[in-house]
């Protein structure tokens, strides 16, 4: 084989190693962004609030629900964190008294003990479709809120995105959007 020839050889191996590097790269940073991004914005689980909020708060919390008693069994939370480490607490009663023909109420608390949001939703949604998830938009201390409620036209749903400004959560927005479309 002529030098040449196996000169034009080595260099276009090494540029095709470069561009196989290159690509690499790049598909592995597009995934890492792409998971963390999808990481931000999922939802934490409910867990029963027995588990996870503190005895006085959970007492305050129900008391302040409903004058009849509630099954503090029942009651499940979803906790969420702040940038600082400070828990809000959405907190689901599962209690046929705070449900009516709106939906079912849902409330908000800062581990404090300061109700910060009152929503009326109804958890009945098409599969797949989550009632509340954790935005991965911060605009203060803790992640917006996107509540998703079916609309009256098939296959649309609407989400309502709460955020977080002056001390307690203030609805922001609206947009319908197709079933199982994502939108933060």
């Amino acid at each position: 084989m002529p030098k040449q020839l196996k000169t034009y050889n080595i260099k276009l191996l090494i540029i095709l190693i470069l561009i196989l590097a290159f690509l690499s790269l790049t598909l592995a940073c597009f995934l890492w962004v792409f998971n963390s991004s999808s990481n931000k914005s999922r939802t934490p689980t409910w867990k029963p609030a027995k588990e996870i909020v503190n005895a006085p708060l959970l007492k305050k919390v129900l008391a302040s629900a409903s004058k009849n008693k509630l099954d503090e069994q029942a009651v499940k939370v979803m906790p969420i964190t702040s940038s600082n480490g400070v828990h809000v607490f959405i907190f689901d009663f599962r209690s046929p008294q705070l449900c009516g023909a709106g939906g079912c109420l849902y409330q908000i608390y800062h581990e404090s003990g300061k109700l910060l949001l009152q929503v009326m939703a109804n958890p009945q949604l098409p599969p797949k479709e989550d009632l509340i998830r954790v935005s991965s938009r911060d605009l203060q201390v803790f992640p917006c809120l996107i509540f998703t409620q079916t609309t009256d036209i098939e296959n649309i749903v609407s989400r309502t995105d709460y955020c977080f400004d002056s001390g307690q959560y203030t609805r922001f927005g609206e947009t319908w959007t197709g079933v199982d479309s994502l939108g933060n």
